[in-house]
């Protein structure tokens, strides 16, 4: 099955992503600003979208796999945030 299980899941995480977006995007409003927090934000999904293929398959639903699937979100958001100057202390609050 491989990675081929979060490729077919990809529009669930996407959603799932985009649910996490609306219970942060206060906070990164307060930091960024709204035109900066909506270019990042875009950036993130895009950057999150390009990791799911690599995710690697360790058995589909458990705690595990969740685990994984929202490092790739931190990862997406950490690599973006880097990109835009930000420090990796930024990037953790």
């Amino acid at each position: 099955m491989g990675s081929n299980y979060c490729i077919s899941r990809k529009s669930k995480l996407l959603r799932d992503f985009d649910k996490m977006v609306k219970r942060v995007r206060n906070r990164l409003v307060s930091y960024y600003g709204a035109e900066l927090t909506n270019d990042m934000v875009e950036e993130v999904r895009l950057e999150y979208e390009n990791l799911i293929p690599q995710l690697p398959y360790i058995g589909g639903k458990q705690p595990f796999t969740q685990f994984i699937i929202a490092t790739a979100q931190f990862l997406a958001m950490y690599r973006v945030l880097r990109a835009h100057g930000r420090t990796v202390e930024e990037t953790g609050k």
